[in-house]
Protein backbone atom coordinates (compact mmCIF):
# COMPACT_ATOMS: atom_id res chain seq x y z
CA UNK A 1 0.00 0.00 0.00
CA UNK A 2 1.66 3.24 -1.15
CA UNK A 3 1.48 6.14 1.30
CA UNK A 4 0.01 9.40 0.06
CA UNK A 5 2.05 12.55 0.28
CA UNK A 6 0.71 15.10 2.79
CA UNK A 7 -0.39 17.26 -0.17
CA UNK A 8 -2.33 14.37 -1.77
CA UNK A 9 -4.00 13.51 1.55
CA UNK A 10 -4.91 17.17 2.20
CA UNK A 11 -6.37 17.53 -1.31
CA UNK A 12 -8.46 14.37 -0.89
CA UNK A 13 -9.60 15.42 2.59
CA UNK A 14 -10.58 18.87 1.29
CA UNK A 15 -12.67 17.22 -1.43
CA UNK A 16 -14.68 15.31 1.17
CA UNK A 17 -15.10 18.21 3.59
CA UNK A 18 -17.14 20.20 1.06
CA UNK A 19 -20.89 20.32 1.83
CA UNK A 20 -22.82 17.81 -0.20
CA UNK A 21 -25.71 19.03 -2.33
CA UNK A 22 -27.83 15.97 -1.58
CA UNK A 23 -26.91 14.89 1.95
CA UNK A 24 -30.42 13.69 2.70
CA UNK A 25 -30.46 11.30 -0.24
CA UNK A 26 -33.52 10.07 -2.03
CA UNK A 27 -35.02 8.24 0.95
CA UNK A 28 -34.56 5.22 3.23
CA UNK A 29 -35.52 2.68 0.57
CA UNK A 30 -33.04 4.02 -1.98
CA UNK A 31 -30.16 2.13 -3.54
CA UNK A 32 -27.85 4.55 -1.71
CA UNK A 33 -28.98 3.47 1.79
CA UNK A 34 -26.33 1.44 3.64
CA UNK A 35 -25.97 0.15 7.17
CA UNK A 36 -22.66 0.16 9.00
CA UNK A 37 -22.27 -2.12 12.02
CA UNK A 38 -19.49 -1.18 14.45
CA UNK A 39 -18.02 -4.33 16.00
CA UNK A 40 -15.75 -4.34 19.04
CA UNK A 41 -14.31 -7.59 20.41
CA UNK A 42 -16.66 -9.62 18.16
CA UNK A 43 -19.74 -7.92 19.59
CA UNK A 44 -21.97 -5.41 17.85
CA UNK A 45 -21.40 -2.05 19.56
CA UNK A 46 -23.91 -0.12 17.45
CA UNK A 47 -25.11 0.23 13.89
CA UNK A 48 -26.15 3.21 11.82
CA UNK A 49 -27.98 3.55 8.54
CA UNK A 50 -26.88 6.25 6.13
CA UNK A 51 -28.54 7.54 2.98
CA UNK A 52 -26.06 10.02 1.58
CA UNK A 53 -23.26 10.29 -1.00
CA UNK A 54 -20.30 10.76 1.35
CA UNK A 55 -19.81 9.36 4.86
CA UNK A 56 -16.81 10.65 6.83
CA UNK A 57 -15.41 8.17 9.37
CA UNK A 58 -13.01 9.10 12.15
CA UNK A 59 -12.73 10.14 15.79
CA UNK A 60 -13.73 13.80 15.25
CA UNK A 61 -17.24 14.91 16.23
CA UNK A 62 -17.67 16.36 12.73
CA UNK A 63 -17.52 12.86 11.20
CA UNK A 64 -20.77 11.20 10.20
CA UNK A 65 -19.56 8.00 11.89
CA UNK A 66 -17.58 8.98 15.00
CA UNK A 67 -15.37 6.24 16.46
CA UNK A 68 -13.73 6.42 19.90
CA UNK A 69 -10.76 4.24 18.87
CA UNK A 70 -7.52 6.23 19.45
CA UNK A 71 -5.83 4.41 16.56
CA UNK A 72 -8.42 5.93 14.21
CA UNK A 73 -7.41 9.29 12.74
CA UNK A 74 -9.51 12.47 13.02
CA UNK A 75 -10.96 11.84 9.56
CA UNK A 76 -9.61 8.38 8.81
CA UNK A 77 -11.57 7.39 5.73
CA UNK A 78 -14.56 8.31 3.63
CA UNK A 79 -17.18 6.12 2.08
CA UNK A 80 -18.74 7.19 -1.20
CA UNK A 81 -22.11 5.72 -2.13
CA UNK A 82 -23.32 6.22 -5.69
CA UNK A 83 -26.98 6.71 -6.55
CA UNK A 84 -26.88 3.14 -7.92
CA UNK A 85 -25.61 1.81 -4.58
CA UNK A 86 -21.91 1.23 -5.42
CA UNK A 87 -19.97 1.61 -2.14
CA UNK A 88 -16.32 2.75 -2.18
CA UNK A 89 -14.09 3.32 0.85
CA UNK A 90 -11.06 5.60 0.60
CA UNK A 91 -8.28 5.77 3.21
CA UNK A 92 -7.12 9.36 3.68
CA UNK A 93 -3.40 8.59 4.06
CA UNK A 94 -3.59 7.43 7.67
CA UNK A 95 -0.71 5.87 9.62
CA UNK A 96 -2.68 2.78 10.73
CA UNK A 97 -4.33 2.36 7.33
CA UNK A 98 -7.57 0.74 6.26
CA UNK A 99 -8.12 -2.98 5.73
CA UNK A 100 -10.95 -4.59 3.77
CA UNK A 101 -11.46 -8.27 4.58
CA UNK A 102 -7.92 -8.32 6.02
CA UNK A 103 -6.20 -6.68 3.01
CA UNK A 104 -4.61 -3.20 3.30
CA UNK A 105 -6.18 -0.78 0.80
CA UNK A 106 -6.05 2.86 -0.22
CA UNK A 107 -9.36 2.58 -2.07
CA UNK A 108 -11.72 -0.37 -2.44
CA UNK A 109 -15.21 -1.20 -3.64
CA UNK A 110 -17.32 -2.76 -0.88
CA UNK A 111 -20.14 -5.25 -1.10
CA UNK A 112 -22.64 -6.22 1.63
CA UNK A 113 -20.94 -8.24 4.36
CA UNK A 114 -17.46 -6.81 3.74
CA UNK A 115 -15.50 -6.14 6.91
CA UNK A 116 -13.41 -2.98 7.18
CA UNK A 117 -10.83 -2.45 9.92
CA UNK A 118 -9.81 1.06 10.98
CA UNK A 119 -7.38 1.00 13.91
CA UNK A 120 -8.81 -1.59 16.33
CA UNK A 121 -12.39 -1.07 15.15
CA UNK A 122 -14.19 -3.35 12.70
CA UNK A 123 -17.04 -2.14 10.52
CA UNK A 124 -19.40 -4.42 8.63
CA UNK A 125 -21.15 -2.87 5.64
CA UNK A 126 -24.54 -3.94 4.34
CA UNK A 127 -27.91 -2.92 3.02
CA UNK A 128 -30.64 -2.04 5.53
CA UNK A 129 -32.99 -4.90 6.25
CA UNK A 130 -34.37 -7.17 8.89
CA UNK A 131 -31.49 -9.68 8.56
CA UNK A 132 -28.85 -7.01 9.16
CA UNK A 133 -26.81 -7.85 12.24
CA UNK A 134 -28.68 -11.06 13.03
CA UNK A 135 -25.53 -12.96 14.06
CA UNK A 136 -24.41 -10.16 16.36
CA UNK A 137 -27.90 -9.78 17.84
CA UNK A 138 -27.92 -13.52 18.57
CA UNK A 139 -24.50 -13.27 20.26
CA UNK A 140 -25.76 -10.35 22.31
CA UNK A 141 -28.90 -12.27 23.31
CA UNK A 142 -26.83 -15.22 24.55
CA UNK A 143 -24.47 -12.88 26.43
CA UNK A 144 -27.45 -11.13 28.08
CA UNK A 145 -28.96 -14.48 29.06
CA UNK A 146 -25.64 -15.70 30.52
CA UNK A 147 -25.28 -12.41 32.45
CA UNK A 148 -28.82 -12.67 33.88
CA UNK A 149 -28.23 -16.27 34.93
CA UNK A 150 -24.88 -15.47 36.57
CA UNK A 151 -26.31 -12.46 38.41
CA UNK A 152 -29.50 -14.26 39.41
CA UNK A 153 -31.56 -11.59 37.62
CA UNK A 154 -33.54 -14.02 35.53
CA UNK A 155 -37.10 -14.45 36.70
CA UNK A 156 -38.22 -17.90 37.87
CA UNK A 157 -39.43 -19.90 34.92
CA UNK A 158 -37.16 -18.01 32.49
CA UNK A 159 -37.76 -14.87 30.47
CA UNK A 160 -37.44 -11.25 31.44
CA UNK A 161 -39.96 -11.20 34.30
CA UNK A 162 -43.35 -9.51 34.63
CA UNK A 163 -41.95 -5.97 34.85
CA UNK A 164 -39.49 -6.37 31.97
CA UNK A 165 -39.31 -7.48 28.35
CA UNK A 166 -36.52 -8.31 25.93
CA UNK A 167 -35.98 -6.17 22.85
CA UNK A 168 -36.23 -8.33 19.70
CA UNK A 169 -33.57 -6.21 17.94
CA UNK A 170 -30.74 -5.99 20.48
CA UNK A 171 -31.79 -8.58 23.11
CA UNK A 172 -31.45 -6.11 25.98
CA UNK A 173 -33.85 -6.32 28.92
CA UNK A 174 -35.97 -3.20 29.29
CA UNK A 175 -39.03 -2.14 31.29
CA UNK A 176 -42.25 -3.84 30.20
CA UNK A 177 -43.99 -0.47 29.77
CA UNK A 178 -41.28 0.89 27.42
CA UNK A 179 -42.48 1.99 23.99
CA UNK A 180 -38.93 2.33 22.65
CA UNK A 181 -35.75 0.39 23.47
CA UNK A 182 -33.26 2.69 25.22
CA UNK A 183 -30.33 0.72 23.79
CA UNK A 184 -31.11 0.44 20.07
CA UNK A 185 -34.20 2.62 19.52
CA UNK A 186 -36.48 -0.26 18.48
CA UNK A 187 -40.14 0.86 18.68
CA UNK A 188 -42.68 -1.54 20.13
CA UNK A 189 -46.14 -1.66 18.54
CA UNK A 190 -49.19 -0.74 20.59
Amino acid sequence: MAKKTPEEAAKELERFCQPQADQEGPGPGSARAITVEVVDENKLTFSMTFDQEVIKIGHLESCHLELSDQKVSGVHAVVEVSAEGKITIIDLGTDSGTRVNGKAVNKATLKPGDEVQLGNTRLVFGKPGKDQGQAFALDKAFDALRHRRRSGAEAPGGGAGADAKICPDCAETIKAAAKKCRFCGYRFDG
